[in-house]
């Protein structure tokens, strides 16, 4: 691929709705920080990873990043997940999960490896999913997948080390207790926030304060607590006991408390900051 064409294609993926990624960094002795891993994923179509299992070839990836130069783009626009998130599940293809190896020694790489698989369950809580695709690409991909009980070596491509590697709720049937067997049984919401409310409570989930909300966001103040408003009517008509407990203990609730309540709720029930198609919401009542 061309070095020219790299830019675009990363600046692109980068505002798809359905890229993940995550960094890694290692603190040297004199303050200054490198990056010790990456890792990025993707949400794609689910005819593209139909063809990828029914025809597997090496260039998963590039296929997967090319094709944000297209028209076609594979990487999912909030809708398509939406859509997908409300039926079967969303298809994630792992673009790369890999260290340097010249920056963390082996000591280091577990306490990477596991960073970085916070990063990408983090990431990710309250999708609801249906495969998980990995193109592994040498020896240290090939020794990581085959260290984990429920990632199946798809196909072999000539080299020895290169494989596709798929993750199905099938294969978590017999491992339910591993942190990505939640993301295949993922409930679906209650409240159905608006687009305008998740990015308010993703916003306020790093700072709950006006005056960070107002810069995060770039609303006034009033814009602000307009949005709170309207939040919480919305959750006294669809979710009303969730603010029962404090009307009984003061009449009086006030905005604060209601923002540390809601806040606390979408913490443990991440898949109400996802898109959902609206369909489902109509279904669920």
């Amino acid at each position: 691929m061309a070095a020219g064409m790299v830019g675009p294609i990363w600046r692109r993926l980068l505002s798809a709705g359905g890229f993940q990624g995550a960094v890694v960094p290692r603190t040297k002795s004199l303050g200054t920080e490198s990056i010790a891993g990456v890792g990025a994923s993707v949400f794609v179509d689910e005819a593209f990873a139909e063809n990828e299992l029914n025809d597997p070839r090496p260039g998963l990836n590039g296929r997967v990043t090319g094709s944000q130069l297209g028209q076609g783009s594979l990487a999912f626009s909030r809708e398509r997940i939406a859509e997908a998130n409300s039926s079967g599940g969303v298809n994630v293809a792992i673009l790369t999960a890999r260290w340097n190896p010249e920056l963390v020694d082996e000591a280091e790489i577990n306490d990477t490896r596991l960073t970085l698989s916070g990063a990408f369950s983090e990431a990710h809580a309250g999708y609801r999913f249906e495969r998980v695709l990995i193109e592994l690409i040498d020896a240290q991909d090939r020794r990581w997948a085959s260290a984990i009980p429920f990632i199946r070596i798809h196909a072999e491509f000539p080299g020895g080390t290169r494989a596709l590697a798929l993750v199905e709720k099938s294969n978590l049937e017999a491992n339910q207790a591993t942190v990505l067997a939640q993301h295949f049984s993922c409930p679906l919401p209650r409240l159905f926030l608006r687009a305008s409310d998740q990015e308010l409570l993703l916003a306020a989930l790093d700072n709950p304060t006006d005056e960070w909300l107002t810069r995060e966001l770039g609303l006034t103040k009033e814009a602000v607590k307009r949005r709170w408003s309207v939040l919480f009517e919305r959750i006294d008509r669809e979710m009303p006991e969730l603010f029962e407990s404090m009307k009984a203990d003061d009449r009086s609730v006030r905005g604060p408390q209601k923002r540390h309540v809601v806040l606390a709720y979408v913490r443990k029930h991440p898949q109400e900051l996802r898109p959902f198609a609206r369909a489902v919401q109509a279904n669920a009542r």
